[in-house]
């Protein structure tokens, strides 16, 4: 909530106006040399907002809060229709909402995409559960119409179709009949996943930068490797500090010592508590025959698989990797975990004190390991300084340059490859005074002749506010 604009949403807002409903459908005609093409999360998003909201952060934070607590109760809901394990859906939906995951997705505008992406998709999955249940075509629909809104938002929601369709074949006892009965709907599902992938690749082609050049080589395995690290509470930075397979960067291990020592062992602690003590005794009831085994492996073949499949988009970029592309990947991943958990409590009947105070005492083990990870991550991150840093030069700039003349040039004094990334170059100047009537610059603009060769300091000083050359007077930290 605390948590200022910077870099990105910048560059988002200024590409993003619109005046009319003409304007408003040109949006959806991807920008040229734009890696993304998000049109409902990003542009329609940040045009609301903007001209509702301005520059009050705290009500953009508002609604990323409220889209992940509304995601959350979807996870419930789906899961527990789908499993029908209410104790799955409500575990689930707890270690996704507490999850340190979700640090980016939270602190960062720019990053609300995956929150909304993930609302339309799950609303998408949520109304064709009640459409298949119902027999209502009209709830089926509506489902579709939240898989165009969640591909419009992020391009990861474009495995809903491959997720409703192993949800069928898993859990639906005549799924080649109800396949064939609504295959309207399930063609149209794969046709919008289709069309944007034709739309993007062939049409309006994604500029691969070098983030984004694809691999098919075994570091793919060490992407799914750390996206399983960072789905059981392990730090993003982490990944940055191995050396090697086994090797740690010593400096990184020396300077924080505490936390290395914290993260390591709750992991160990929440892999055994939450899956291999429970998995040891459904294994043992199931051994004697007090508990069959299938659902078991179902439930873990299937959480395994929606894990998997919402990986696919990112699993072969191994230069662009980070814990908000787990988003959706994560509910399968939860499943797969909590599923021997789910089951015991389900099947208990005689010890449900015990098992309930054993799911809350890993409930708080697992609050604890999330919040070890969002302290120390906030203390690293990026994000933190960069917001930071553009909290302070806009304030400073808005104070001293409240309305500058049209035409002014605003030279910033700091590091120019710092401050052109968090103020996105000259966007910064649109977010502030809402036209491109001023310009920001930085170290290392050359004034105008004119003003150069003089020497007398008030003169000079004249000779800029002449040509519209203003500093940024106070020297910041």
């Amino acid at each position: 909530m605390k948590y200022y604009f910077f870099q990105d949403d910048f560059y988002i807002l200024r590409i993003s106006q619109a005046n009319n409903f003409s304007q408003i459908l040109k949006l959806f005609i991807p920008p040229k040399n734009v890696t993304f093409y998000r049109p409902v999360s990003d542009f329609i998003f940040y045009i609301l907002f903007y001209k509702i909201f301005y520059h009050n952060a705290f009500y953009y934070h508002l609604f990323g809060i409220f889209l992940h607590f509304a995601n959350t109760i979807l996870i419930f809901k789906i899961v527990k229709n789908i499993t029908k394990l209410i104790p799955l859906g409500l575990l689930t939906s707890f270690f996704y909402v507490v999850s340190a995951n979700h640090y980016m997705t939270l602190s960062w505008i720019a990053a609300y995409h995956y929150l909304l992406g993930t609302t339309f998709a799950l609303l998408g999955f949520h109304y064709f559960l009640k459409g298949i249940d119902k027999n209502n075509q009209k709830l089926l629909v509506i489902s579709l119409g939240f898989n165009i809104l969640g591909v419009l938002s992020e391009q990861i929601m474009a495995v809903l179709p491959l997720l409703i369709l192993i949800y069928v074949l898993f859990f639906i006892k005549k799924c080649k009949k109800l396949l064939v009965k609504k295959w309207w709907y399930f063609v149209s599902l794969f046709c919008i996943s289709a069309f944007y992938f034709i739309f993007r690749v062939f049409i309006f082609q994604i500029p691969l930068e070098e983030t984004y050049q694809i691999s098919f080589d075994l570091r793919v395995l060490k992407t799914l490797f750390w996206h399983v690290l960072w789905s059981l509470n392990i730090p993003e930075e982490f990944k940055y500090q191995m050396i090697s397979l086994l090797k740690v960067n010593p400096l990184f291990v020396s300077d924080f010592n505490d936390v290395n020592k914290k993260v390591w062992f709750l992991l160990i602690l929440n892999l055994v508590l939450i899956y291999l003590i429970p998995l040891s005794i459904l294994f043992i009831a199931c051994v004697k025959k007090k508990l069959s085994g299938k659902i078991f492996f179902k439930l873990s073949l299937f959480g395994l698989l929606w894990f998997l499949i919402c990986l696919l988009p990112v699993i072969f970029l191994p230069l662009h990797q980070y814990p908000y592309f787990l988003i959706l990947a994560s509910i399968g991943w939860l499943i797969f975990l909590l599923t021997p958990l789910a089951l015991l409590i389900k099947q208990s009947k005689k010890k449900k004190l015990i098992l309930s105070t054993y799911t809350i005492i890993i409930s708080l083990i697992w609050y604890y390991s999330s919040i070890i990870n969002f302290s120390f991550t906030e203390k690293i991150h990026w994000i933190e300084d960069r917001q930071g840093l553009s909290r302070i030069y806009l304030n400073l700039i808005k104070k001293q340059y409240p309305n500058p003349d049209p035409g002014s040039t605003i030279i910033l004094p700091g590091s120019k490859k710092i401050l052109v990334n968090v103020l996105s170059y000259n966007d910064a100047s649109f977010f502030l005074y809402g036209n491109d009537n001023v310009h920001f610059e930085y170290n290392g603009f050359e004034i105008p002749e004119e003003c150069s060769i003089i020497k007398n300091r008030v003169r000079k000083q004249e000779c800029l506010i002449k040509n519209k050359i203003f500093y940024l007077r106070e020297v910041l930290p």
